[in-house]
């Protein structure tokens, strides 16, 4: 059962037979009605689920067949994607071209800040999350649906008047080198990935020598079947690796506590199974701050991200005395958090990181509705 937490829900009402129909296998009522039932009744409701995705997977490769396409549905009614050349699961593409005015909240809130403090660099990073990469095998095979490099475009048409603003992503076109750089269990960049983005987003060059030949070392754990294997019921595995270099100038501060960036104690002090499902968010430490022991100058950073920046923080440290971080960009965290006050003050000009897949973007003046205010507009407001 404690397999079965990680790829669905708890007790439910389940209609099985009411939906063995053609319309209930062609629809996500056969598979949840599975899955209630499965959770409801079997002891080894894992397996069961496992088993029944493979079922249907089965059945719609061989439809398949017919007409050749690149990738498939998981099973009936899946979200997620199947790429059998590649081995890799993704997302059926969701943003659409409609959505790309859904942008204009938060560029206006970036131009008027960046107008306010003209002297900051401003990096906006757009991550190539499966969702919306052109590299995404089922993107061709749906209409009007809106890519990275779209969002991009247009949040640098929407703020080319800021002079200290910058708009980067990381968009791939090969699937090959797409999945080189990301899980194929998972939505998150690999270390590989993580390192090239790292080199992308900042507006200083990395210190150290050693980036420019970087090396990798695996991971002594269990391999890693992410959150598109859990919630796709298509248990492929990564083999999880890290940066060799152990980033020992780096140390984070979470409430007081401090860990160096060679620690990982989350990952390693959890058991087999926890790591094997979620070796991305136990492995990579999130810190309120975090200082470079080696003091490579006098600058500081503030990263506001969703989880992609947590595989970032150690590499990116690495250019600043001092990184403040936010996860407010995550799509589940609300803050009352002020960027001016993360910043230091007026008088303080950190260089200014945002770091997220575009979804993200969207919800984030709502979810964080004072981010862009000082603290006296707050104070005239009330």
């Amino acid at each position: 059962m404690d397999e079965a937490a990680y790829l669905s829900g708890g007790t439910a009402k389940a209609d099985v037979r009411g939906n063995l129909s053609l319309s209930g296998f062609g629809s996500k009522a056969l598979q949840e009605a599975v899955e209630t039932a499965a959770g409801n009744h079997i002891p080894m409701k894992g397996s069961a689920l496992i088993a029944n995705a493979t079922l249907q997977r089965s059945a719609i490769s061989l439809s398949n067949e017919l007409f050749g396409w690149d990738c498939y549905p998981t099973y009936y009614g899946s979200s997620y994607i199947y790429c059998p050349a590649l081995k890799a699961l993704g997302q059926i593409p969701s943003l659409s071209t409609a959505s790309l005015q859904d942008y204009n909240h938060f560029c206006d809130s970036i131009e008027s800040y960046s107008q306010n403090n003209p002297n900051q660099s401003i990096t906006i990073f757009l991550v190539d999350m499966s969702s919306t990469s052109a590299s995404n095998p089922a993107m061709q095979y749906v209409q009007a649906k809106a890519t990275t490099s779209d969002v991009s475009s247009y949040m640098k048409s929407r703020l080319s008047g800021c002079q200290n603003v910058r708009i980067i992503d990381n968009s791939y076109v090969d699937p090959i080198v797409y999945y080189d750089d990301f899980f194929k269990s998972d939505h998150h960049w690999n270390a590989r990935g993580a390192f090239k983005a790292s080199k992308l987003l900042l507006s200083r060059p990395m210190p150290s020598s050693t980036f420019e030949e970087i090396s990798y070392r695996t991971i002594d754990g269990p391999p890693y079947s992410g959150a598109f294997a859990r919630s796709s019921l298509c248990l492929i595995e990564d083999t999880p690796f890290d940066f060799a270099d152990p980033f020992e100038s780096i140390v984070f501060d979470s409430n007081g506590e401090t860990l160096s960036g060679e620690e990982h104690p989350a990952y390693y002090e959890a058991n087999w199974l926890n790591r094997h499902f979620q070796f991305y968010d136990l492995y990579y430490n999130f810190a309120s701050s975090i200082s470079n022991t080696a003091k490579p100058g006098d600058g500081n950073a503030v990263i506001i991200c969703d989880s992609f920046g947590g595989a970032l923080l150690r590499p990116v440290a690495t250019s600043y005395d001092r990184v403040s971080v936010t996860t407010a960009l995550h799509a589940s965290t609300t803050t009352e958090d002020r960027l001016t006050e993360l910043c230091g003050g007026s008088s303080s000009d950190p260089d200014v990181y945002f770091i997220a897949h575009p979804a993200n973007y969207i919800s984030f003046n709502s979810r964080n509705p004072y981010f862009f205010e000082t603290e006296n507009e707050g104070e005239d407001a009330s």
